[in-house]
């Protein structure tokens, strides 16, 4: 098997920070959100998820705690509410939703400032993720 550095440093940034997924929920009605429990030093906190690929079927820890981070990089990358519901194609007039993304604003601008640079980094390239490439491709074959 091929020894990949992202998965090293992601399982390095998981180590540090005591990253890790408490529970999974069923979606929340009427959407393809998954909430998850997470758990980022200590403090925990729910994060939606968007499971195209049923990722968190597979029971890998480094891969769940991938998912979170990408879906906060999401949030953090959006401008606004409206940019970040619109990438997932929901209901914009959800109340939950919009609650949900206020919420998370400032979750997400302290956890991105204890990472070095200042961004949330998951060390996985959007390309591998989509095409089930490289160190994605090793995670989802239950690294």
């Amino acid at each position: 098997m091929k020894h990949y550095k992202e998965i090293d440093l992601l399982n390095n940034l998981i180590e540090k920070y005591q990253l890790k997924l408490l529970s999974i929920s069923a979606t929340i009605e009427g959407t393809d959100l998954i909430p998850v429990q997470f758990q980022f030093q200590n403090k925990a906190f729910e994060v939606l998820i968007d499971d195209e690929y049923n990722d968190l079927s597979i029971k890998n820890d480094t891969l769940n705690v991938l998912l979170v981070l990408r879906e906060l990089a999401i949030i953090d990358d959006s401008k606004d509410y409206l940019e970040w519901i619109n990438f997932y194609n929901q209901n914009a007039s959800s109340i939950k939703l919009l609650d949900y993304y206020k919420t998370m604003i400032p979750i997400v601008e302290n956890i991105k400032s204890t990472f070095e640079n200042g961004e949330i980094d998951y060390y996985i390239s959007d390309l591998d993720f989509e095409l089930n490439a490289g160190a994605m491709q090793i995670l989802r074959d239950v690294y």
